[in-house]
């Protein structure tokens, strides 16, 4: 008889551990709080129009990206459409510059020489350019590009953004390229632009609720179940080995295995109670270790227009005239504009959709303003979004007098329909180094697996998608079984 194994949330992790598993012989059933599947890659509908809430890009889009292979593992890439973007996005500050990040390498160098000025070094171009056409060649098919790649995160690594806009005598590019990749390292331009120049970072149309419904899809043709609307309470042990789960209806479920995808502070300090958090693990969530800090949530105002945008500008970031204040933490002196022309099933013809995430690290706030005082978040919410459209109108034109439909979502919504912690939408921050990968196994605890956000380092829908593989292989090395992929 199949070992029975519980999974909880429907997220990208535990759809894509639920749907390895499946495939290997195992049966699963996802127990889901939300009634939809996909977690934070979701969207939702208000009046005629679909507001996505996750998907910018997706890497892996294009077979030429080994990602797509391992996404194809979960579900029909074939079936999906997706748009590929001739750029990545443009900025422009308050003097009439204007920075476009092509897609193309030749036409982003050409771009970047644009504004390069008289004492400019154009052979720190040229390495740009090189090396986003080194990062897009696959390394598992050539041993010797890995090497290269190295070679240039060694040249490149300890270069920051200022010093390579400095390099080519413009600070215009000084600030462009700050607003896209911070005050880091500028390695993280071709590292960026690779998969775009690849056509493998495209969009996928009907937006990231469709994706995620085409990937419960391939898991229920497996024979996998989904139960919705099913809030785990608790994951029940029994001589320090998962035993099963009881949902908040009181209903228990007896498994052989449980994996969690859930939530990691829900998980292991409510769902069980602690027991099993040592003391480097407590520290992961204490919020005292300046190196493991969750990113931000948001605050997203969604617009719906009764008028497309022309152009062809997908993505806008811009210095408007004044900050957007979010809240006492967040103030924006740069803010976007995703402008969603490119994809027509997410509003009525000749209409469209544009979005703005605007990140905070205040979820506190947010969710104890809901709580407390409603009329006051309600207030808040009215206030940001009309602060944003008056900008957007002022830097666009024609957009107040055609605003059909306004949405906000805060970091009370995401902690209601995901019960992420703080919010966050991508678990712990870019550059973590601290081993949160030691929660995948509690100590002391067994048959009990977590996966997701929680437990790998940032980097969005791929690295959770890899990360339930991943665990889906340790439960079958596990069982002494030969783990199969499938395609």
């Amino acid at each position: 008889m199949a070992k029975k194994i519980a999974v909880i949330g429907a997220g990208v992790a535990g759809l894509s551990a639920a749907s390895h598993l499946q495939r290997n012989g195992y049966d699963t059933e996802i127990f889901e709080m939300h009634n939809l599947p996909g977690g934070l890659c979701t969207a939702w509908k208000k009046q005629g129009y679909t507001f996505d809430g996750c998907i910018h890009w997706l890497v892996g889009s294009g077979p030429g990206h080994p990602l797509y292979h391992r996404w194809n593992e979960i579900l029909d890439m074939q079936s999906l459409s997706f748009v590929e973007m001739e750029d990545f996005a443009r900025v422009d500050d308050d003097r009439g510059n204007s920075l476009t990040l092509y897609s193309d390498a030749d036409k982003l160098g050409a771009e970047l020489s644009r504004h390069a000025g008289a004492k400019a070094d154009l052979s720190a171009v040229d390495a740009m350019v090189e090396g986003v056409k080194l990062f897009a060649l696959d390394e598992e098919r050539d041993p010797a590009v890995k090497r290269r790649k190295g070679a240039f995160m060694v040249e490149w690594g300890r270069t920051t953004t200022v010093q390579f806009a400095r390099k080519l005598d413009s600070p215009f590019l000084e600030y462009a390229l700050q607003v896209l990749l911070g005050p880091g390292s500028i390695s993280g331009l071709p590292w960026l632009m690779s998969v775009f120049h690849l056509k493998s970072a495209g969009y996928p149309i009907g937006g990231s609720l469709a994706f995620a419904r085409v990937i419960e899809k391939r898991y229920l043709e497996l024979g996998g179940k989904v139960r919705y609307d099913a809030r785990v309470a608790a994951v029940m042990t029994e001589d320090d080995a998962a035993r099963g789960i009881r949902l908040e209806s009181g209903e228990e479920i007896k498994t052989d295995l449980v994996i969690s995808a859930a939530d990691g502070r829900f998980t292991i300090f409510t769902l069980l109670g602690g027991k099993y958090a040592s003391d480097e693990i407590r520290g992961f969530y204490a919020g005292k270790n300046p190196a493991l800090i969750p990113n931000p949530s948001w605050v997203q105002v969604s617009l719906g227009l009764s008028r497309g945008l022309e152009g062809g500008l997908h993505q806008l970031m811009w210095k408007p005239p004044r900050p957007l204040v979010v809240d006492e933490k967040a103030k924006h002196e740069v803010v976007g504009a995703r402008i969603y022309n490119f994809d027509p099933t997410l509003a009525p013809a000749g209409h469209t959709v544009v979005i703005a995430m605007l990140d905070t690290k205040n979820g506190d706030f947010w969710r104890n303003l809901r709580h407390d005082d409603k009329a006051k978040y309600d207030a808040e919410k009215s206030r940001i979004a009309d602060e944003y459209i008056a900008l957007l109108d002022a830097k666009l034109g024609g957009i107040k007098d055609n605003v059909e439909v306004v949405d906000v979502s805060t970091p009370a919504t995401a902690v209601r329909y995901t019960g992420n912690w703080q919010g966050s939408y991508m678990g712990w921050g870019w550059g973590t180094k601290v081993p949160v990968w030691t929660q995948r196994k509690l100590p002391g605890l067994r048959d009990f697996f977590m996966t997701g956000q929680w437990v790998t380092h940032a980097g969005g829908l791929p690295t959770v998608m890899m990360d339930g593989r991943a665990t889906a292989a340790l439960v079958c090395e596990r069982d002494g079984k030969e783990f199969g992929s499938g395609t």
